[in-house]
């Protein structure tokens, strides 16, 4: 067999090839045979009963189809599906005429006499069906709907209807049996053909099997060893090892070329391991000689080769930007043309860049109207992922800025409201308090002018004493001046006590005002944007100040009073002198009575002057007050222009 395994392939399978047309020629001739008679036999089968069977379905179609136009009529209304109905009558009368001419050609009147009278009979039955749809087209022409639904329920219409599918119907079923019976004919004398036919293909395929082994013995070893290496390098295992390479056939030559294959395969495999490793420690700039390749495999470095150049480029680029925008640019795109994923790598960074710079222009816009004072600016354009709760966060500051501002200046306003009232009280407890000192320092002159009176008496009574033998012969008259003198020195006794109920008085107002001074300075100080307290204390103080002019208006009448009676117990004093001057001798049992007056003069003197020092104290004290309410004034009117501050700073942002 050693001509047979070098022999070529194509002569090997040529010659397998031969024997096997030989016998496919033998069962083709037969099967033709066979087969044409089975096709003439069947056309004619397809053609006495199949087109017979298609024109009675497509005329029951027709029937089936018209009756329901008919019956759309009812249904739908006449005025609406009218022409549509009696066009579908044209239509049904025309495709009825055409289907029963073709199903009167398919039967042969001497081979199918059932036939023929079936036809005769559906034909005449037709001619009713017409005539009765002549009636239907004469009630729809005129509209008459009941006429037309009593027509379409009638025993005639019921009777045609049914007798007319009921023909159709039973002529399909006759021309199926008929069918049938000659196609089992025909399957018997087929099944016959095909135990020859099966006979004569068992020998070809026995026949076939054997040359198919020989033919394949000689191939199939030297290919199963290529198919073997061929899955070695499919699994990326190119260390394969071959045989046949001395086989002078197909086989050996395609062994030697596999050689060379798996050859180049190591080569462009260790290259691409080279490319591999050197991208994976970052050495971007490596690439693969090309001219170690041919062909193809050439084709491939080349490609990987700009495919890493292609790769790189992006990637610098982006590595750029990138950098920039760590730099706080965002002025920077990537430019140029790219394809595929890098064009999306690239529309994507690009997109990245002006969403950034989108929402910080939109911050930037809201932070610089909050700069200049506008507290209604807001963020609403679209805010996407995390920068949302940054949105929000800016424009819940800007609403919340605002809700104080608003107090502020709700606040200001009080304030500004409160001083006024608390400077203008200030201001009135001050003047008070001036008329009030200025009052006192008028008692204060009065009493210092009723001791010098007072100490002028005391003198004169020494005097008085001293002469008192000399006037000893008046005493009689003496002693009546003198009773009227002690009578006008009572009522001035009595007028000096009730001076100094006065003055204890206005001491209690005074201090009382104090008091109240300093309540008001507390409430004053408490008050906040609300002076309603200050209020009451400031009227109180007012009140007080109203009791302590009238009890210097009472003082003052009291002490005009005691100068009257002083100058009227001078002039009784001195005639009393001028009587006493005559009875000096007389005055001697009188003279402990005159020292007596004069130690009570002393004493007046006295009393008269801690009045006096209790006076100037509460004159100090109302200075104190006075000045102590021109500077709760003071305070006032800065806080009130403090407040004014206040609200000309909140007028410059502009509020919801």
């Amino acid at each position: 067999m050693k001509w047979y395994r070098n022999l070529k392939v194509s002569a090997k399978i040529m010659l397998a090839f031969a024997l096997i047309v030989a016998i496919a020629a033998y069962i083709g001739v037969s099967g033709r045979v066979a087969l044409r008679n089975t096709r003439i036999r069947s056309a004619q089968i397809f053609e006495d009963y199949g087109n017979a069977q298609g024109y009675l379905g497509s005329i029951l179609s027709v029937y089936n189809e018209q009756y329901i136009v008919m019956s759309d009529i009812i249904i739908f209304g006449m005025e609406e599906d009218k022409d549509e109905f009696l066009t579908s009558i044209d239509e049904y009368r025309a495709n009825t005429v055409v289907y029963m001419s073709a199903y009167k050609n398919t039967i042969d009147p001497l081979a199918q006499p059932g036939d023929m009278a079936a036809y005769e009979a559906i034909e005449e039955k037709m001619a009713e069906f017409s005539l009765l749809l002549d009636d239907f087209i004469d009630f729809a022409l005129v509209g008459d709907v009941d006429a037309y639904t009593a027509l379409f329920v009638s025993d005639r219409s019921d009777e045609i209807n049914i007798a007319l599918t009921d023909m159709l119907l039973q002529a399909q079923e006759r021309n199926i049996t008929q069918s049938q019976y000659v196609q089992d004919a025909l399957n018997r004398k087929t099944i016959a053909m095909e135990t020859t036919l099966l006979i004569v293909m068992f020998a070809a395929l026995v026949l076939s099997i054997l040359l198919t082994y020989v033919v394949s013995a000689g191939i199939s070893r030297p290919l199963g060893a290529l198919r073997t290496a061929a899955n070695k390098l499919a699994m990326g295992d190119t260390n394969v090892e071959l045989f046949a390479l001395d086989f002078k056939d197909e086989a050996g030559e395609l062994a030697r070329a596999f050689a060379s294959m798996v050859a180049a395969l190591r080569q462009l495999i260790g290259d691409i391991n080279a490319l591999s490793d050197a991208a994976v420690h970052g050495r971007l700039g490596a690439r693969a000689d090309i001219s170690a390749h041919q062909g193809d495999y050439r084709k491939i470095v080349e490609g990987i080769n700009n495919t890493l150049d292609a790769m790189i480029r992006p990637v610098q680029m982006a590595a750029g930007v990138l950098e920039e925008i760590s730099s706080g640019n965002l002025g920077v795109q990537i430019t140029g043309e790219f394809e595929g994923g890098h064009a999306l790598i690239q529309n994507a960074l690009n997109r990245t860049i002006d969403s950034l710079n989108a929402y910080i222009g939109d911050i930037q816009t809201a932070l610089f109207a909050m700069a200049e004072g506008d507290l209604t600016v807001k963020i609403t354009s679209e805010f996407h992922g995390d920068f949302v709760a940054l949105k929000n966060a800016i424009n819940n500051i800007m609403r919340e800025f605002c809700h104080i501002m608003r107090s502020i200046n709700a606040s200001a306003v009080q304030i500004a409201s409160g001083t006024a009232q608390l400077a203008q009280s200030a201001q009135l407890v001050s003047e008070g308090a001036n008329e009030q000192a200025g009052s006192i320092e008028a008692l204060t002159a009065a009493i210092t002018e009723i001791s010098a009176q007072t100490g002028q008496t005391a003198a004169y009574a020494h005097d008085l004493n001293a002469q008192t033998e000399e006037t000893m012969q008046y005493a009689q008259d003496g002693n009546i001046k003198m009773q009227n003198l002690q009578s006008a020195m009572a009522e001035i006794n009595t007028a000096s006590q009730n001076i100094a109920k006065i003055i204890k008085a206005i001491d209690e107002i005074a201090f009382q005002t104090n008091i109240l001074s300093l309540n008001a300075a507390v409430e004053a100080a408490n008050a906040g944007p609300h002076g309603k307290g200050f209020a009451v204390v400031a009227e109180e103080v007012r009140n007080l100040a109203g009791k302590s002019a009238g009890a210097a208006t009472s003082t003052s009448g009291l002490i005009s009073s005691t100068i009257d009676k002083a100058k009227a117990g001078t002039k009784i004093a001195n005639d009393t002198a001028v009587e006493l001057s005559r009875i000096v001798e007389s005055m001697r049992c009188t003279a402990s009575t005159v020292n007596e007056i004069a130690l009570a003069s002393k004493e007046q003197v006295a009393g008269i002057e801690k009045i006096n020092q209790g006076i100037n104290e509460m004159s100090q004290v109302v200075r104190s007050n006075s000045a102590s309410s021109q500077q709760a004034a003071a305070s006032s009117e800065e806080l009130s222009s403090q407040a004014a501050m206040l609200r000309q700073l909140v007028s410059r942002f502009r509020l919801e």
